[in-house]
């Protein structure tokens, strides 16, 4: 049921499943095993999406969940693509198409176009997507302050300036104490918990590739912060039980990760300070 109404939400979680078949897999579990519980989540699922997938294919004639997927794809991978959540408003080739259906199919052409003609450009913004996925809270903050229509002049980048800096912290300290806590917890985990923080990372992977084929956005980070809780309470619980830590390879991996996200959050705030146009 989880399964069904996560793709109601989002269409792309109906995939899934693809994450427990990988770690059962890795468990070694029997294949009939495997395939009952996927039967049974199959199952459920298809019982969970059916009104709305029986509503959508008697009102567009097509089997479909949503019809934005196509136009989320395009946005990010085109030419003007930024890895974010910003297209062309200017000659935009979708805005024309009147029927959604039409726009979300164009939309998956015209992505996939661009990934053909520009396979470098399309490699480039890989690491874009990821660094506005795991991007600040600040734009939660700078909208509630700013709910009144401001001047079409001021652009995101003043109006990121123009929040008091203490704002900025105090949205984000809870962010930045969960990723990085979290980040060392998924790392050093008790030995009786490995298995079970195993599904969550494949989950957190097949997460971040769904957005690494369409785009990243903030918002889109926070789906997966309950498991980041989770690892920061398991390694807080268990801290005596864990350190000494002499395997280099997870110091050496935790370490370059928080140096990542530190990266990413850095270069955001400097993009933001010292760009006129964001």
């Amino acid at each position: 049921m989880i399964v069904g109404y996560g793709s109601l939400i989002k269409p792309f979680f109906i995939l899934a499943p693809i994450s427990l078949i990988i770690w059962m897999i890795l468990n070694k579990t029997a294949l009939k095993e495997i395939i009952s519980t996927i039967s049974i989540v199959s199952i459920v699922t298809a019982l969970t999406i059916s009104p709305w997938l029986i509503r959508n294919i008697s009102v567009f004639n097509e089997p479909k969940l949503s019809s934005n997927g196509g136009i989320n794809f395009w946005i990010g991978n085109n030419a003007d693509a930024t890895g974010g959540f910003r297209f062309q408003s200017a000659n935009n080739p979708i805005d024309s198409i009147s029927n959604e259906m039409d726009r979300d199919r164009i939309g998956y052409q015209l992505g996939v176009k661009f990934i053909k003609e520009q396979p470098i450009k399309a490699i480039t913004l890989l690491p874009k997507k990821l660094a506005y996925l795991f991007s600040s809270d600040s734009p939660y903050i700078i909208s509630l302050i700013n709910r009144e229509p401001h001047s079409p002049s001021k652009i995101y980048a003043t109006l990121y300036r123009e929040t008091p800096i203490l704002l900025h912290v105090l949205i984000n300290i809870h962010y930045l104490f969960f990723m990085i806590m979290g980040i060392i917890g998924f790392h050093f985990l008790p030995k009786d918990k490995k298995r079970r923080f195993q599904l969550i990372l494949i989950i957190i992977g097949y997460w971040i590739i769904v957005h690494l084929i369409y785009f990243g956005s903030h918002r889109f980070h926070y789906p997966l912060m309950p498991f980041f809780v989770l690892a920061t309470t398991s390694f807080l619980l268990n801290r005596k039980n864990i350190f000494p830590v002499t395997d280099r390879r997870y110091i050496f991996s935790c370490a370059i990760l928080i140096i990542i996200f530190l990266a990413i959050l850095t270069a955001e705030v400097f993009t933001a300070i010292t760009r006129s146009n964001l």
